[in-house]
């Protein structure tokens, strides 16, 4: 570490005792009078942009780091630092119009953020081209290398290739224990495997990571219906429905089809009304109908 280095963290440090203390003027005062001592030093231009976010000045803190990018071009690190936060808020373009200036071959860190952000913008193909520039690196760092695989694993999930993408999950396991995603995109690899078992160990781990998540729970619904677990299928079916941002006929003919497998058509036929009534032609609600009353009229006569 440079004598400036240590001058500017002791800075730093004092700053971030007033940002403890929300006196954010004086925080603000000290960064900037370092800055103004250093104003090519890497720590407190990093330090200001993160302190801007801590502000929520979202514009001036993209704003400042783009300034310092055209202030000092050569500086590799303040253009990641751009790009991330463009990635950050959603603004893929911007953040491409950034990373083009490196040639993603020499550097992995700009082919992985390259990649994330041609994965956003759903061109799958390119951005398994520089995930695999990533991979290929031999300067990749850990970081870097085991978010590539991941997210090599949800191209692969997304185009249907569930066992490569459980090989490349199993590869990051360690590093994404505590990762409420990575267990559900397990679970929903195993699950269109037709791996139930698999599957419903791996779901449980994701709802004892995130249990408010819907797509957690409407996966969880659907492992135990395929296991024949009515009860506990029904049990997050019925939850969801009481969610009012997350109704829907495919939901609604799930806990239909789920009271029609465990022989209550009453309320399998109340739900298979439910869905014919948003979706008319839907041909599986209409056979699901037929079917219930079918059976409860079968169920009668015995």
């Amino acid at each position: 570490m440079t004598e400036q280095d240590q001058i500017v963290l002791s800075k730093i440090h004092i700053g971030e005792k007033f940002e403890a203390e929300k006196k954010y003027l004086h925080a603000f005062q000290i960064y900037y009078a370092a800055l103004n001592q250093f104003p090519d030093n890497i720590l407190i231009n990093l330090k200001i942009a993160n302190f801007l976010e801590t502000l929520k000045f979202y514009d001036k803190q993209l704003k400042f780091l783009n300034d310092r990018v055209l202030l000092f071009p050569e500086s590799d690190i303040l253009r990641i630092a751009l790009a991330e936060k463009y990635i950050r808020f959603k603004r893929f373009d911007d953040a491409l119009d950034v990373l083009s200036y490196f040639s993603a071959e020499d550097n992995s860190e700009c082919s992985y953020l390259t990649a994330i952000c041609y994965f956003n913008l759903n061109d799958l193909e390119l951005a398994r081209h520089f995930i695999s520039f990533c991979l290929q690196s031999k300067n990749t760092q850990e970081q870097y290398y085991f978010n590539a695989i991941y997210l090599l694993a949800k191209i692969e999930i997304i185009e249907k290739n569930y066992l490569p993408a459980l090989n490349n999950l199993a590869l990051v396991k360690v590093y994404f224990e505590d990762n409420w995603e990575y267990f559900y995109l397990s679970a929903f690899a195993y699950y269109n495997l037709k791996m139930f078992t698999h599957s419903l160990k791996e779901i449980k781990r994701a709802l004892y990571l995130n249990s408010e998540n819907t797509e957690v729970r409407l996966l969880a619904g659907k492992i135990y219906f395929s296991l024949s677990d009515y009860q506990k299928a029904e049990k997050y079916f019925s939850g969801l429905l009481s969610d009012p941002d997350f109704k829907n006929v495919e939901l609604i003919l799930l806990l239909a089809r789920n009271y029609l497998a465990n022989k209550n058509y009453n309320d399998a036929i109340k739900y298979f009304q439910m869905a014919i009534k948003l979706e008319p032609e839907n041909n599986v609600a209409l056979e699901g109908m037929e079917k219930a009353k079918k059976l409860k009229h079968k169920s009668k006569s015995k």
